[in-house]
């Protein structure tokens, strides 16, 4: 029926699964295939979809691929990572980030992966004037270096500093409603934090703050100096200022060079462009906020 499965083979016990209201799948608990009352009463307990409220909402989706190739292995792997550049991509294998990832390694991505063409549209950019002038360097009057054994340190302080900034509008308008992309630069961990918009008004901008702020809180980083532009509205100032006592710094007007979020902003962009030029062709654009 619609709520329970029963298995059934001549030679073997019978098998009970019960639906998930939730997901519309029918679980198997392998505790206890066997005994219909006793797998009922742990499939209520233990199913991963009714622990809680907030998790109600979640769907998952799960596949299988063969990879016959080592070079379709790169490439799939390539695109499941948003197509990034592959200097990028290889240091972060090396680095240990996608140690979870089977046969991931800095010696596929070099010698398998073709070139992109989605990385290719994400990362378009003139190449700077002056870099590799055909002109000769000037000759300098300088010693020859020594060798010493001395040995210089230093200790660097961390900043504990928060630059926060906006995207233009999307093109496309989200499901839920956004708009806007915020873009968060966290000095000390090097990260970038992305959260939607609906809109520029005071009260979206406290909310998208105060979500950032509470995601830096809970993993121990409590930023002191917070950097934006300067369209901050009083509320917004009161919040980071005297509720969570943050030293607020606004750029120059028309100077926007001074703000870390800048070039958190381009960065992120080249990333996005390029994961969404990875998708499926028919893939809705208007989930895009979903995909931050």
């Amino acid at each position: 029926d619609n709520k329970k499965l029963i298995l059934h083979h001549p030679k073997h016990k019978d098998l009970f699964s019960f639906r998930c209201p939730n997901s519309g799948m029918y679980i198997l608990n392998l505790k206890c295939p066997h005994n219909q009352t006793q797998a009922f009463n742990n499939f209520s307990s233990d199913c991963p979809l009714q622990l809680s409220n907030s998790l109600q909402d979640n769907t998952v989706s799960n596949n299988v691929f063969s990879m016959t190739t080592k070079a379709d292995l790169a490439i799939y792997y390539h695109r499941a990572a948003w197509s990034p550049v592959p200097a990028t991509f290889i240091t972060a294998i090396q680095q240990g980030y996608f140690a979870t990832w089977p046969g991931l390694t800095a010696a596929l991505i070099s010698k398998h992966l073709p070139k992109s063409i989605n990385t290719a549209k994400g990362h378009m950019k003139l190449q700077r004037q002056h870099v590799r002038s055909t002109q000769p360097p000037p000759v300098l009057d300088m010693p020859p270096p020594v060798r010493s054994k001395q040995i210089f340190m230093t200790i660097l302080e961390p900043k504990n500093l928060l630059a926060t900034d906006l995207t233009g509008r999307f093109p496309v308008l989200s499901s839920k409603g956004s708009k806007y992309i915020c873009v968060c630069y966290v000095h000390d961990s090097n990260s970038i934090l992305v959260r939607p918009m609906k809109s520029r008004t005071e009260a979206e901008h406290i909310r998208v703050y105060k979500d950032i702020f509470q995601y830096l809180a809970t993993r121990g980083l409590r930023p002191t100096h917070h950097t934006m532009d300067n369209e901050c509205s009083p509320a917004m100032r009161r919040l980071i200022v005297d509720e969570n006592q943050q030293k607020l710094q606004l750029v120059p007007p028309h100077d926007h060079r001074t703000n870390p979020a800048e070039k958190a902003i381009d960065t992120f962009k080249c990333h996005f462009i390029s994961g969404l030029c990875s998708l499926d062709p028919l893939f809705p654009l208007h989930l895009w906020c979903r995909l931050l």
